[in-house]
């Protein structure tokens, strides 16, 4: 090997490594669940290792469930031309229980102010917090407190 070539590796090698050390020195990112993307996690995207990607945890039932919320929603929406005014409304339009199966370990809240509304979710067991749907179809995150619109936006990939 050629001492060029061996520059040419040593700094190839020295920029993944700064690269990594700033994504991970870096604001906290966080996967589409809430929990943090930890500097292994980028490492092992370099080597190949799509560890982000394959991210799961119970967190993301709950995800699935302020989606499902969401569509069920929307639908209500666009039929009636008004927002369902309780969870208990929805489930009944839909003629599903939100809360069926492994949903039903969710304590939410349900909230609704004519046009706008939101589901609030407290965290549970080993979530990664707090979250909030909104209207807008946002969910926002917070790790200690209760999710408000300032917190995490977990659907805008540029503030998670």
């Amino acid at each position: 090997m050629t001492r060029a070539t061996k520059v040419v590796i040593g700094t190839a090698v020295a920029g993944v490594v700064a690269v990594g050390a700033w994504l991970a020195l870096s604001r906290e990112r966080l996967h589409q669940c809430g929990h943090p993307i930890t500097a292994g996690d980028y490492l092992g995207q370099f080597a190949g290792y799509r560890s982000i990607s394959r991210h799961c945890c119970g967190s993301l039932t709950v995800i699935g469930a302020l989606r499902s919320i969401e569509g069920m929603m929307e639908s209500y929406r666009l039929e009636y031309g008004s927002n369902a005014i309780s969870l208990a409304q929805l489930e009944e339009y839909c003629d599903v229980s939100i809360l069926s199966g492994r949903r039903s370990q969710i304590q939410l809240q349900f909230f609704s102010e004519g046009q706008r509304w939101w589901v609030a979710v407290p965290q549970q067991g080993t979530w990664a917090g707090n979250y909030l749907l909104t209207s807008e179809g946002r969910i926002h995150f917070n790790k200690t407190g209760p999710a408000t619109t300032n917190d995490v936006d977990l659907c805008d990939r540029n503030s998670r």
